[in-house]
């Protein structure tokens, strides 16, 4: 007899309703019919604009509120009902944070079991009780979808044994690339004009920046907000300007006015503002521990830095001064369209 359930291609599962996941989901929906049930509607660490709700997909909240303050107890048992209603042919994990939501792996079918990676092994503790936890939950995966080769590398350190399809990215931006008019000639500002984009905290290294640019011909904007920022603001730079934070729809505009974006993290898994920059042909200088940068940064397009070597930055930024058009061109070579559509065939090609 014919199960009266919903049946889907897949089920993803992941945390909050992301702008660029919520992309991606819209675009899965247009060749394969899945089901994306999030773990809240929302989040104590994000802006409004960090979300959308413009869902071409079917979807389901297992908490309404913050994220941060859900009842794994009943988030567990919530996606525990969800799952009973319907029928799948696969249920893919948004990675391995939500640990009772990874719990629900130990019984549910190995084939249908998928994971994604978007943790970077830089960043990985590869030793203790959560290793241990990553080992078993990744034993019972039958497809992992890394971001990338630094996310890969995660799944090589725990003997991955199933299929590995690497995504090439962890979502759709909302940028697109500009138009002919826009950034058609490639001189610089005078002096160059580099711009840094997201949370004004420790991980994000931008204490190590402002220090060196104090002393240097450039100019930086720091578009952000954090608890750094009045530490920062006090400090007086005349070549260094805060503007605080600024609506994601309304970013494109403060990049394009800008010669090269800067991501100096001591952490950072991926970079979506890496791509972000690069479909607007802004050149980026990256640390070396920035989950994109094996995979992004070309030596047409950008430069990679040592984060723990001072003279390699200082040596970056006078590199894109004096090479500005050549990384400026290949910054505008930049196949958004390419990369996006690598991203949605992986998961539909895989499905």
């Amino acid at each position: 007899m014919r199960s009266s359930k919903k049946e889907y291609d897949a089920v993803f599962v992941t945390n909050i309703p992301a702008f660029y996941k919520v992309n991606l989901f819209n675009e899965i929906q247009k060749k394969k019919n899945i089901l994306v049930i999030f773990v809240s509607n929302g989040s104590t660490i994000r802006n409004d604009d960090f979300y959308s709700f413009d869902f071409k997909f079917d979807h389901y909240f297992l908490n309404e509120g913050n994220f941060e303050d859900r009842s794994k107890i009943k988030t567990l048992i919530q996606l525990l009902r969800k799952l009973k209603s319907i029928s799948y042919k696969k249920l893919i994990f948004s990675g391995w944070e939500v640990k009772e939501v990874t719990l629900v792996s130990l019984i549910s079918k190995y084939e249908k079991n998928a994971i994604v990676i978007e943790s970077s092994i830089i960043e990985t503790k590869k030793t203790g009780f959560t290793w241990l936890m990553k080992k078993i939950a990744i034993g019972r995966m039958s497809v992992a979808y890394p971001s990338g080769k630094l996310q890969e590398a995660i799944l090589k350190a725990l003997s991955f044994k199933g299929k590995t399809v690497i995504t090439h990215g962890v979502g759709l931006s909302n940028f697109e690339k500009p138009k002919e008019n826009i950034k058609t000639n490639f001189t610089s500002n005078n002096p160059l004009r580099f711009i840094y984009i997201g949370r004004l905290s420790p991980e994000k290294n931008v204490e190590f920046i402002t220090d060196i640019f104090k002393d240097l011909p450039y100019e930086l904007v720091l578009v952000g907000d954090g608890e750094l920022k009045q530490q920062l603001e006090d400090n007086k730079y005349t070549n260094i300007k805060f503007l605080g934070y600024i609506d994601n729809h309304k970013l494109a505009k403060e990049l394009l006015l800008s010669d090269c974006f800067i991501l100096p993290s001591l952490s950072e898994p991926w970079g979506l503002v890496v791509e972000e920059s690069l479909i607007l042909g802004i050149p980026v200088i990256v640390s070396n521990r920035v989950g994109c940068h094996s995979d992004l940064i070309k030596d047409t397009n950008g430069i990679v830095f040592d984060v723990n070597d001072r003279q390699s930055f200082i040596n970056a930024l006078k590199k894109m001064e004096q090479n500005y058009e050549h990384y400026a061109i290949g910054a505008r070579e930049y196949n958004a369209k390419e990369m996006a559509k690598a991203q949605i065939d992986a998961y539909v090609g895989s499905i």
